[in-house]
């Protein structure tokens, strides 16, 4: 029996090392270790639940989940999920990183999701009938049309601790309260790329119209110098696909649209892509 106690005794421990830090599994404390930040970025208007967990002993590896709500700019609550996925035998600097960009995902997916409803009611509803999705990303399909918008912040690009770490400052880093598409705009780190999609070649006059209508609105709602990337594109009758106009910029300079990518925007804002933290 004293065996049996003494590996029962090991098992704990081990767990509770686990949850509190002091093992390689660490998993973050959300009222001790990110409290300052979260209260700044949301007024303190959100909650957290506990983890909750699983295993995948066959990926040693165990899957956290945090179930979230905070209240929106609207005064609505919105409920969302951070995960976390925790490999057995991850050093700690890697742990480090994974936490932070955890919460950094967090506050920009809400931030994301402001600006892309702003889009939404303030752009796109002048011009289509359609109600446009903002959950993950902004998207309006039509029956002749497309429309696609992804917002990215190059601060979360590569593996960077310090950018990351910049990200999550209480007091001076992203805030999600107050979030508005100028300000957002603005800030040379956002950018958004739009793909606007026409499938009937009956409708690229109209269509072209309202996608000039688009990029118009939007750059009367922001400031320059910003970076963002416009691009419409028809569908022939043998499929193919034709670009019938861009509108692109990098904090206000004209940049190629077959080279804007996250890797080559971030580049032009001196950023390296290539950090890397080895997790093990």
């Amino acid at each position: 029996m004293k065996h049996i106690r003494t590996r029962l005794t090991i098992a704990a421990v081990s767990a509770a090392l686990l949850l509190t830090g002091c093992g390689k599994a660490k998993v973050p404390d959300m009222e001790k270790d990110y409290k300052e930040y979260l209260d700044y970025a949301f007024d303190g208007n959100y909650s957290i639940s506990k983890p909750m967990e699983q295993r995948f002993d066959a990926e040693d590896r165990t899957e956290y989940t945090w179930q979230v709500v905070y209240t929106a700019n609207d005064g609505e609550d919105r409920t969302t999920k951070m995960v976390l996925n925790r490999g057995d035998s991850e050093n700690k600097k890697y742990i480090a990183y994974t936490n932070d960009r955890m919460v950094a995902d967090l506050v920009e997916e809400a931030q994301s999701r402001e600006i892309c409803e702003e889009i939404a009611d303030q752009i796109l509803s002048k011009y289509f009938k359609e109600s446009a999705n903002t959950n993950n990303m902004l998207s309006l399909n039509g029956d002749e049309f497309s429309i696609h918008a992804q917002l990215i912040n190059c601060r979360l690009m590569g593996m960077d601790p310090d950018r990351v770490s910049e990200f999550i400052t209480p007091g001076s880093g992203v805030k999600y309260v107050g979030t508005n598409l100028a300000d957002w705009a603005c800030d040379k780190h956002s950018y958004i790329k739009v793909n606007f999609d026409i499938f009937d070649e009956t409708k690229t006059e109209e269509l072209t119209e309202k996608f000039n209508n688009i990029f118009s609105d939007y750059t009367a709602l922001t400031k320059d110098p910003q970076t963002y990337c416009f691009i419409l594109r028809k569908q022939n009758s043998d499929q193919n696909w034709e670009t019938l106009a861009t509108e692109c910029k990098v904090q206000g300079k004209d940049f190629d649209a077959d080279n804007f990518s996250i890797r080559a925007v971030a580049e032009e804002l001196g950023i390296d892509t290539d950090t890397y933290i080895d997790p093990e």
